[in-house]
């Protein structure tokens, strides 16, 4: 698979670079620091030991230039891709540069199944709209939402995938295999739920 992964849509080229070089790591590791609450995140120095050892990807999201857009961390095993962290650079926002990117990632990953988590959309919180906003997002993007809610350090997620539905089991099966019994344990099963017509599972 190459390293990198190229587009251009409307005039805008952009790519993915599985990032090695200390720079495009600095750029990466602080967009993370910024985008994720701390009881998301995974000791960054663990998820370059999955990188070294081929289960996890840390792609730098960038236009023609080098300037650097974004990131995305992936989780990989066998057919199963999780998109575990992605995140455009807030001055970057609303430029439709997420969008672009994620058809850069179903590229790259065309022959697994993808998905992601984003927070509950259903639990009262005082982000409610802006998960709304999220979930839209990538629903908008042809992404469809999973029957089942899990627990994920205690905060409640929802399951979005590409290409075809994941179960629970398949889900879980990668944190499990990929980041050990110790974070495994603390991403569990809630309940299904009901999405009627638009269940794909």
């Amino acid at each position: 698979m190459n390293k990198a992964i190229k587009i251009i849509l409307k005039g805008t080229f952009m790519k993915l670079i599985k990032s090695r070089k200390p720079r495009n790591l600095m750029n990466i590791y602080r967009l993370y620091l910024k985008s994720f609450p701390k009881n998301e995140r995974k000791p960054f120095p663990f998820i370059l030991l999955k990188q070294w050892r081929g289960t996890t990807e840390v792609l730098s999201i960038k236009n023609s230039k080098g300037e650097f857009l974004g990131l995305a961390i992936t989780a990989l095993q066998n057919n199963l891709a999780l998109i575990a962290y992605f995140a455009v650079s807030s001055e970057k926002r609303g430029t439709g540069i997420g969008s672009k990117a994620l058809q850069l990632i179903r590229e790259r990953y065309s022959d697994k199944k993808i998905f992601l988590e984003i927070e509950n959309t259903e639990t009262e919180s005082e982000n409610k709209e802006e998960r709304k906003k999220r979930k839209n997002f990538y629903l908008k993007n042809g992404m469809l939402e999973m029957p089942f809610i899990i627990n994920f350090f205690g905060t409640e997620m929802e399951v979005l995938t590409y290409n075809s539905p994941v179960t629970f089991e398949e889900y879980h099966s990668i944190y499990k295999k990929e980041f050990g019994k110790i974070i495994s344990r603390k991403v569990s099963f809630v309940k299904n739920k009901n999405l009627g017509e638009n269940s794909n599972a």
